[in-house]
């Protein structure tokens, strides 16, 4: 993506909420307001989506997407339009990267977006947890995480605050190895109720997935000091 101060940067966000009131929607309006002219004075500019609840998705005109956390199961919108339209929205995201030399898109997923992902892309296994994911976890860097543009800063552990019902786990390694992705850190927790150990960001190499074009962390991004207020009132 070529960037100058005479570009405003389009940020298409996807909202996964379903209509549900949430924390998550207003951390990533905050996130962007707070960013715009901050650095090098680029503006930045962007719409809302509702995906999950009217079908609506962004076209490619977009310079960067996010795709939000939302509630329930994440096959809950299998065989479903807006479902539908949100795999082919990925998909063209992924073909463009494929052409393009220049000026490539952007995806960042969140949470029940990043277990969407992984499905449409199989990646790994995606499965109901025996046991709620609840409270606040080491996250551990992998070899490629540490030397990560976004994760390097990071001690390691870091920590993050994870509240799940679903995992992805057990990585599809041909698939990984077919895309050039690579797993930069994951969530290590007691296997008390026999719960694998977790994927928690991906990054891939490949355009769109791969060439560093994909983040999807699996943590809640609702959990400023505001969020975590709300919900523990």
């Amino acid at each position: 993506m070529s960037i100058s101060a005479n570009h405003a940067v389009k940020v298409a966000v996807f909202d996964l909420y379903n209509g549900i009131p949430n924390e998550g929607i207003r951390c990533i309006k905050e996130i962007l307001r707070n960013a715009n002219r901050r650095f090098y004075d680029i503006a930045i500019t962007f719409d809302l989506f509702e995906t999950r609840l009217k079908g609506d998705v962004p076209d490619l005109s977009y310079d960067i997407f996010i795709s939000s956390g939302g509630p329930g199961d994440p096959f809950d919108g299998h065989g479903e339009q807006w479902e539908k339209n949100y795999f082919q929205t990925l998909q063209a995201i992924w073909e463009h990267n494929q052409r393009a030399t220049e000026n490539k898109k952007y995806l960042f997923t969140i949470c029940h977006s990043f277990q969407l992902m992984a499905r449409f892309f199989e990646l790994a296994t995606v499965t109901s947890r025996k046991s709620t994911s609840f409270g606040v976890l080491p996250v551990h860097k992998t070899p490629a995480g540490k030397n990560d543009l976004i994760f390097t800063e990071l001690p390691d552990p870091f920590f993050a605050a994870d509240f799940r019902d679903y995992q992805v786990i057990e990585p599809h390694k041909q698939r990984f190895s077919q895309l050039g992705a690579e797993i930069l850190v994951r969530v290590v927790q007691f296997n008390v109720f026999g719960d694998r150990h977790a994927v928690f960001g991906d990054f891939g190499r490949a355009p769109a997935l791969i060439e560093h074009r994909v983040a999807a962390p699996r943590a809640q991004r609702a959990a400023d000091r505001p969020g975590q207020f709300r919900h523990a009132r």
